[in-house]
């Protein structure tokens, strides 16, 4: 039965489900609790992971009205007979958000925190977590849901069913750990060897999740899901005979018309930060046919290495930095200075931003280990 149909009430029961949260603000669930009875948390819960059956065999009269409160609140919902089947669950998914401009750090972070019920602080710390997943095991219709209310990226997995990249360094420890890792793997039948870049890639879920739980406690290993993966692209060569190649390196890039003979007579040179796991190869095989030979880089979780190599104002750059760091860990007046912690892309960026603004060079350069 349609959210808008007005059919004549009958005898007969009928079930109110909710297929979405919809435009809902987490003031609703309070609401659903008090009048329901029942602990917010459940409500929550029932509404990231829709359809959601909210009422069971009620007459034909509450559940109109029940279904009329809930579009009111601003949820997608419908009544329909007791005796048609239920809808199936969805297969849960994560989600995940990037922001390319950090200006927008601020609106996202409030839009995130009214979508979760959070405060500003809780949100803005999981948008600069890294990778970004900003929430787990979600119905699809939740994802999206919170998709259409976010100006930014947002990248949806079905972890399950997906692919996942094991990370580890290049000491002597890390060493023992890839002897003890893919000796596990031969031990699962699975020939897996690790690249030039000490990654051992494409590993399904099951595979993943069993060195995850076998070899966590090394505190030696990162995990990632490749749908929630960041790649570097940068332009090694180009075939200039190709007459797309300007056209495609200006949309593509925004790059402006004026300098890019510049560029290509100082290759190699970034294209693109940060580009999205799921579409890199995409873009790569743009950027080829125009001409544009470019070469893609995984970007590790937590791998940024911040650098100022001119202090500005010494006073407002510890100021800047005493939001991430204790005293002891704040700068003197020398240069260069290092941020002792590795960091996440969105958090390198909102605090390089910071210190710019105190009159700091700043620059990055990645962890090896």
């Amino acid at each position: 039965m349609n959210t808008n149909d007005t059919q004549n009430i009958d005898g007969n029961t009928y079930h109110v489900i909710i297929d979405s949260i919809g435009s809902a603000n987490p003031s609703a669930s309070k609401m659903l609790s008090d009048v329901l009875g029942t602990p917010v948390e459940l409500i929550v819960q029932a509404l990231y992971n829709t359809p959601t059956v909210l009422f069971t065999n009620i007459d034909g009269a509450l559940a109109e009205q029940c279904n009329e409160l809930l579009n009111t609140l601003g949820m997608v919902s419908r009544i329909q007979p007791s005796t048609d089947p239920l809808p199936e669950k969805q297969d849960p998914v994560d989600v995940g958000v990037y922001i390319h401009d950090i200006e927008y750090v601020p609106v996202v972070a409030k839009k995130l925190s009214e979508f979760l019920g959070c405060g500003l602080q809780e949100a803005f710390n999981l948008l600069t977590s890294d990778p970004c997943v900003v929430l787990g095991n979600v119905s699809e219709s939740t994802a999206q849901a919170l998709c259409d209310r976010l100006d930014t990226e947002v990248i949806i997995s079905a972890p399950k069913k997906d692919l996942y990249t094991v990370f580890f360094g290049d000491n002597n420890d890390n060493k023992m750990l890839l002897h003890k890792l893919q000796s596990h793997l031969k031990y699962l039948k699975l020939d897996v060897d690790a690249d030039a870049n000490n990654r051992i890639s494409n590993l399904d879920y099951k595979t993943a999740q069993d060195l995850w739980k076998k070899f966590q406690s090394t505190g030696l290993l990162k995990m990632i899901n490749q749908s929630f993966q960041r790649f570097e692209i940068n332009l090694v060569k180009v075939d200039e005979s190709n007459e797309n190649f300007r056209s495609v390196l200006m949309e593509e890039t925004g790059m402006p018309a004026e300098i890019i003979d510049n560029v290509i007579a100082n290759l190699p040179i970034q294209l693109e930060a940060s580009a999205n796991g799921k579409t890199v190869a995409d873009k790569l095989k743009l950027y080829s046919a125009a001409g544009l030979n470019c070469t893609a880089h995984v970007i590790k979780p937590n791998n940024y290495k911040l650098i100022i190599a001119e202090m500005g104002d010494l006073q407002e750059s510890k100021t800047v930095l005493a939001q991430y760091l204790s005293a002891e860990e704040l700068p003197n007046k020398e240069s260069p200075w290092e941020f002792p912690k590795p960091l996440g892309d969105l958090l390198y960026r909102c605090i390089a931003d910071e210190l710019e603004e105190a009159g700091c060079t700043v620059d990055y350069d990645y962890y090896i280990k």
